[in-house]
């Protein structure tokens, strides 16, 4: 029996293990699929988990041309031979949101440091690439900060690494003196979404992945926060002191190898609800203060991106495995990275 013979209901339903890509190619092979996956809520929630808002509501059709024109940010990392110079290095900055207050009238890229005095929080989805010719090193910073600006020639004095990942595949998260590995042997290609939360009156810290609580501890911010007046997405000045960031002798900017899709920055504590609500590919309200964001609202990409490549690849809202797609002869997908496995069962 032809799939598209089957009831309605159960073609959607199969239809829904198709990643976004698999999908916009089956609907043009016939009149029939394209009737049957132009459907504009089937594609609002390949990028955001939950309804759409009622002012969205007659905007449905536009969500399969979004899903395909939405963009991801890739970083190139540090290359094996230790060449961390500024013509290598791969980064972008945080920046204001507009059109609020924020944009129009503080500087242009965010800065953590203006939030000491009150409680935030900030969320990442990030994927880790695989090296395949290990030109590359794995892992890398994500989000670092400094007293010298990455152009710079000059050895920052004070630097720290608040989202790093080492060569081994283990992640770290803090903004404490505190810093403890919060997950280990992460997968390749995979999807994950990582909170950390600062409550400023109880000086409590927690840190989530994926939704879960991974870590919680108390304490003043970073002894060294005043002196990090730069910081940027992508890389981070390291001093590997035996570890393996990525390797014990390392001196100097560890970059990231792999896509980020977006780092928000929020000027309070999200409570665990939204936390799980982020983690499934949703949006927070608008009564959440966003005051920083490393992708503007819409289908711009950073505008402060040095080397960072734009990529189509799968939607966080997906589901976890990452494809990561180019465009062959006469506009065919073709997948650079693809996982066998895409089951959405890790949303269920």
């Amino acid at each position: 029996m032809k799939l598209e013979l089957l009831p309605v209901e159960l073609v959607e339903a199969v239809c829904g293990f198709l990643t976004g890509f698999d999908a916009f190619e089956l609907s043009h092979t016939s009149t029939k699929w394209l009737r049957l996956l132009s459907d504009g809520w089937a594609w609002h929630v390949r990028l955001v988990h939950g309804p759409a808002p009622a002012n969205q509501q007659h905007l449905l059709h536009t969500w399969k041309r979004r899903y395909m024109l939405a963009t991801s940010m890739l970083f190139h990392g540090l290359g094996s031979d230790d060449n961390d110079e500024l013509a290598q290095a791969s980064y972008a900055c945080v920046e204001y949101p507009p059109p609020t207050e924020w944009g129009r009238f503080r500087w242009r890229h965010f800065a953590l440091r203006t939030l000491h005095g009150e409680s935030f929080s900030f969320d990442v989805w990030f994927c880790l690439l695989s090296v395949q010719t290990k030109s590359v090193y794995p892992g890398g910073v994500i989000f670092g900060l400094q007293s010298e600006e990455r152009d710079t020639l000059d050895w920052p004095t004070y630097h720290q690494q608040f989202i790093v990942v080492d060569s081994k595949r283990s992640l770290y998260c803090s903004v404490l003196d505190a810093k403890t590995a919060v997950a280990k042997d992460l997968q390749y290609h995979r999807w994950y979404h990582l909170v950390l939360s600062y409550d400023r009156d109880l000086q409590r810290q927690i840190v989530y992945l994926d939704g879960e609580k991974v870590w919680s501890t108390s304490g003043a911010l970073h002894r060294e926060w005043h002196h990090l007046v730069h910081e940027q997405v992508g890389t981070g000045y390291v001093t590997a002191g035996g570890g393996d960031f990525p390797h014990p002798e390392f001196v100097g900017w560890y970059g990231f190898h792999g896509v980020l899709d977006e780092f928000r920055f929020w000027s309070t504590v999200l409570l665990e609800d939204d936390v799980r609500h982020l983690a499934r590919g949703g949006a927070m309200s608008t009564t959440k203060t966003l005051c920083g964001t490393l992708k503007y609202p819409g289908l711009r990409g950073p505008q402060s991106g040095i080397n960072v490549e734009l990529v189509t690849c799968t939607r966080p809202a997906e589901g976890r495995p990452v494809e990561i797609i180019t465009y062959g002869p006469k506009g065919n997908t073709v997948p650079l990275v693809r996982e066998a496995s895409r089951s959405r069962a890790a949303f269920a």
